[in-house]
C-alpha cells in the first residue's frame, strides 16, 4: 500500500509545516471528527476521493503531492513525477478529478483510493498525449473509468 503510506506521511509532514492540529485539519476541511486520525493511524486504508480532495485543498497543495511519496526514490514513482513536472496541465487535472468523482459518486460505487488514482492518472496522460485542447476526452474517461471501477 505504497499509496497509502504516502498520504499519511504527506499529511503529517504538511500539518507540521502549517502548525495545524488534526482536528483543525478536519474542521477546515468538512470532515467528521476521527476521520483524518484514522487515515493517519491506518484504520482508513482506503480514503475517498472526496475526503482526499478535501485534505489537498486545506493544506494547499494538490492531490499527487498527497499521494506521491515524499522520498521518490521508486523508479516508477520518479518517472510519474517527472512527467507532472515537465507536462503540468492544471486544468486537465481537475477535469479528470472531477470526472472521476462525478462517476464514483453517480454510480453509486463503493472504491478505493488507488483505484480511483489509477483511473484520474490515465485520463490525464491520455489528455496531455492527445489533446490539443484543455479539456479531457470524455469517451476516453468513460471508458476506463467504466473498465476499471465497474467491471472488477
Amino acid at each position: 500500500m505504497l499509496v497509502n503510506q504516502a498520504l499519511k506521511a504527506n499529511i503529517k509532514n504538511r500539518l507540521d509545516q502549517k502548525e495545524m492540529t488534526i482536528r483543525e485539519l478536519e474542521n477546515r476541511a468538512g470532515l467528521r471528527q476521527s476521520v483524518l486520525q484514522n487515515i493517519l493511524l491506518g484504520r482508513s486504508k482506503n480514503p475517498g476521493v472526496e475526503t482526499v480532495y478535501a485534505l489537498a485543498k486545506e493544506l494547499g497543495c494538490t492531490i499527487e503531492e498527497l499521494l506521491l511519496p515524499p522520498d521518490t526514490n521508486n523508479f516508477q514513482h520518479k518517472a510519474e513525477s517527472e512527467m507532472i513536472k515537465l507536462h503540468w496541465n492544471e486544468a486537465l487535472f481537475a477535469q479528470s478529478v472531477a470526472f472521476v468523482g462525478n462517476f464514483i459518486k453517480k454510480n453509486a460505487i463503493e472504491t478505493n483510493l488507488e483505484k480511483a488514482w489509477s483511473c484520474i492518472k490515465e485520463i490525464y496522460a491520455y489528455a496531455l498525449k492527445e489533446t490539443t485542447t484543455n479539456n479531457i476526452d470524455q469517451k476516453f474517461a468513460e471508458w476506463i473509468t467504466e473498465r476499471n471501477l465497474l467491471r472488477n
